[in-house]
């Protein structure tokens, strides 16, 4: 390999606008010898080492060429020599062009001088003439794989002839593929056939439009060859390796039939096709080689011998001779690997980093091992397989160490055959971990608790211990709790002392070892906060007083609320209660014409908030629950002329009607606040108006009416219920026709009902 890179090193040029490999191409004539004596004429290249020396040797196939690693760019510089003095009259244009690599194109097509053809495509891309100028081919950014070069034009006559090889790129230092396709060494398997009667038709300028051969349509191989060579008795071996190195078989197809290579005795692994790797390589006794293309295959011998490669299309054959042909040979030296368990490993080593890391690193003393299998036992447990690893390993970081336990590891190679013994037992002992983020929360309800939480940060505790004290060094007040393992909280619902600080800290317990304490959580009993903002309301019907305010507290157990009869609070005291989080209360059980004072505080299990403000209200004497107000009774009011109606059912002695736009008003001063159903009463005629406008109201409106008296005459029609303020004067009013004709509207009386 080094003696190969050297020589294509030699071969390198560097152009002034990018870094790219250079190759000087010629194409010549040459000829091959048939095992059976027949001397072919073949059309071949030459690697030259600049131009114009002409001192490369024309070969088929053309040599190999190889995009060095690093050089992203290829160029071919090429010069014809089938000129008419070398080949006879059948000179010919020649190009190169390289399948599956990007490049511009320039096709070149039959001119004027060949009106037979004229406008026909002749070559793929641009030519280089017989005993013309070099022309330059150039790929940018070429793609590693194996690929065909071939001239572009003639493709018919020209590949048939010899003009072609191949060119091959690595993405690393004997890696061809990614993501690690690595061989020890490659080789090229190129298959040509030859057909004697295309050759020597060329050779003797026989071959065109009115000769004797027109075409390759009658191609007949006779010949069929592995790299540019047909099988004999002294063939020489395509590689030879050592068993257990991995051969890359580069395979290219020239002919113009499939190829089926088989290596007798051993499977190959396809690992790409046309350069394009396979995403899932496969192993296969015989590869599917279509003409033109490409494919690479990896072997891997175990077993010394020489392996035949031969052609399952049965090109087995020297001009029907055989065996020949297709057939060529694989040598593999050295001794048959008989398998072996591994060695053990040796020298276990086990460190503790923190209470659930261990780190562990061991000696490899096996090369043949498939991967290690790491076991963990916790005390005097079973082992158990907590990791497998692979081929090479020597080093593992158990991050899932139990903590507080005492650990025995051990290390197994293993392969097909089986494991190892084992390595020394590595023992270790981790640490406790300790809770952390303590917190302590009191309940927001007595009975007055406090609710201690922790994260639980060991695998391996039995259970915790929980301390309170009432100073922050834990050296007065202490009291000791437990919790179960995996707990992570503890309700303390010991007795309390207001305005006291309690310290709370938790550990984690195994038998009688301890982890550290935890971080020092701590709450304060304060006294509820007292309520504000009381208000009282005095109510009817029944008589009542009712009491509102807001709660300021979220600890208390309830709401006490005091009344007493002077605002010292010491006369004729009387005590109520309500629940926590109530801030309403009705006093029911007051007295006509007595003043009454109130104030509320909040209590718990420790003690009392401060009383909020204060306030009084005086209960009035007796109201009637129904007042009536007939027309011409105290109360009412007029505008305009009111007379009397004689229609029916009045309320009372008569009825009154008007029109015009006359008024009339019943005037209300209740003594009680609360809510009123408002009735009306009036006669109905079918002269009455029947959109009468009616309005409540006590300076401001309190509702605007119509009412239809042509009907409901004789009973009490609801106006709606309305809220009165006791010492309110409310006033409803009627406004009646406002023509000076019927219809005619009707004033009798309004009754005002406390609810």
């Amino acid at each position: 390999m080094k003696i190969k890179l050297t020589i294509l090193l030699a071969l390198i040029t560097f152009s002034s606008s990018a870094l790219a490999i250079e190759y000087y191409l010629r194409a010549d004539v040459t000829t091959k010898i048939m095992p059976d004596g027949a001397v072919i004429t073949m059309w071949g290249f030459a690697k030259d080492s600049a131009m114009n020396t002409d001192d490369g040797v024309v070969t088929v196939p053309g040599p190999m060429l190889e995009v060095p690693l690093g050089d992203p760019n290829l160029i071919i510089h090429l010069k014809n020599d089938l000129t008419a003095a070398s080949v006879g009259q059948m000179s010919e244009p020649v190009s190169i062009v390289i399948p599956g690599q990007l490049t511009a194109f320039g096709p070149a097509r039959f001119d004027q001088t060949n009106p037979l053809y004229q406008g026909r495509m002749r070559s793929f891309t641009t030519e280089a003439l017989p005993g013309g100028p070099y022309v330059t081919y150039s790929w940018t950014n070429f793609k590693p794989g194996s690929y065909v070069y071939h001239s572009g034009t003639h493709q018919a006559v020209q590949v048939q002839m010899g003009l072609y090889g191949g060119v091959t790129k690595d993405i690393d230092v004997n890696v061809a593929y990614p993501p690690d396709v690595n061989y020890t060494k490659a080789v090229p398997v190129f298959y040509s056939e030859i057909d004697p009667t295309l050759h020597t038709a060329v050779a003797n300028n026989n071959y065109g439009p009115a000769k004797p051969v027109t075409s390759t349509i009658d191609y007949t191989a006779r010949y069929f060859l592995v790299n540019g060579q047909p099988f004999s008795g002294d063939t020489t071996p395509l590689a030879t390796i050592d068993v257990g190195q991995k051969l890359l078989l580069r395979f290219f197809n020239m002919g113009l039939k499939g190829r089926y290579p088989m290596l007798d005795g051993m499977h190959m692994l396809a690992v790409a096709e046309d350069g394009n790797p396979y995403r899932y390589p496969t192993e296969q006794y015989v590869l599917n080689l279509s003409a033109g293309r490409t494919m690479d295959a990896i072997i891997t011998p175990t077993v010394p011998g020489t392996y035949s490669l031969i052609d399952r299309a049965l090109g087995l054959a020297n001009n029907i001779t055989r065996p020949g042909g297709m057939i060529s040979f694989i040598v593999v030296t050295g001794q048959q690997n008989v398998p072996t368990v591994p060695d053990a490993p040796t020298s276990l080593n086990a460190v503790v980093i923190n209470p659930h890391q261990v780190n562990l690193t061991w000696t490899d003393n096996s090369d043949n091992e498939t991967g290690f299998r790491l076991e963990r036992a916790i005390g005097a447990g079973v082992f158990a397989v907590i990791q497998t690893l692979a081929a090479n390993a020597t080093a593992f970081n158990d991050t899932a160490a139990p903590d507080g336990s005492t650990l025995n590891y051990r290390v197994i190679a293993f392969n097909d055959v089986g494991d190892s013994l084992s390595s020394n037992t590595a023992t270790i002992a981790t640490p406790l971990v300790a809770p952390s983020n303590a917190a302590a929360v009191m309940s927001s309800r007595p009975p007055l608790t406090v609710t201690v939480t922790w994260t639980d940060n060991s695998t391996s505790e039995t259970g915790f211990a929980i301390q309170r004290a009432t100073n922050a060094a834990f050296t007065t007040g202490v009291t000791n709790f437990t919790a179960a393992s995996n707990a992570t909280s503890f309700v303390n619902n010991l007795t309390f002392s207001s305005n006291i600080t309690y310290y709370y800290r938790v550990r984690a317990t195994i038998g009688t070892a301890f982890s550290a304490w935890s971080n020092t959580a701590q709450v304060r009993i304060a006294p509820p906060a007292a309520p504000s903002g009381l208000t009282a309301t005095l109510g009817a019907n029944p008589l009542r007083i009712s009491l509102a305010w807001n709660d300021n507290s979220t600890v208390e157990a309830g709401h006490q609320i005091q009344r007493a009869l002077n605002s010292a609070f010491t006369s004729s005291v009387t005590n109520f209660e309500v629940a926590a989080n109530i801030m309403v209360y009705t006093d029911n059980s007051v007295l006509p014409n007595v003043r009454y004072y109130y104030r509320v505080r909040a209590f718990n299990g420790v003690n009392n908030s401060g009383w909020s403000n204060s306030v009084n209200l005086l209960t009035p004497g007796t109201t009637p629950a129904i007042t009536i107000i007939d027309n011409g009774q105290a109360g009412t009011s007029s505008t305009g002329t009111w007379q009397t109606s004689t229609a029916p059912n009045p309320y009372g002695t008569n009825s009154l009607w008007s029109y015009n736009g006359a008024t009339y008003t019943w005037s209300f001063t209740p003594t009680v606040t609360g809510t009123y159903r408002v009735s009306m009463w009036w006669t109905a005629l079918a002269s009455r108006y029947t959109a009468v406008p009616v309005r409540i109201w006590n300076g401001g409106t309190v509702a605007n009416l119509t009412i239809n008296q042509t009907q409901n005459g004789g009973v009490w029609n609801v106006l709606g219920q309305y809220t009165f303020t006791a010492g309110t004067t409310y006033r409803v009013t009627m406004t009646a026709t406002p023509t000076n004709s019927p219809p005619s509207t009707c004033a009798d009386a309004v009754r005002f009902e406390r609810l």
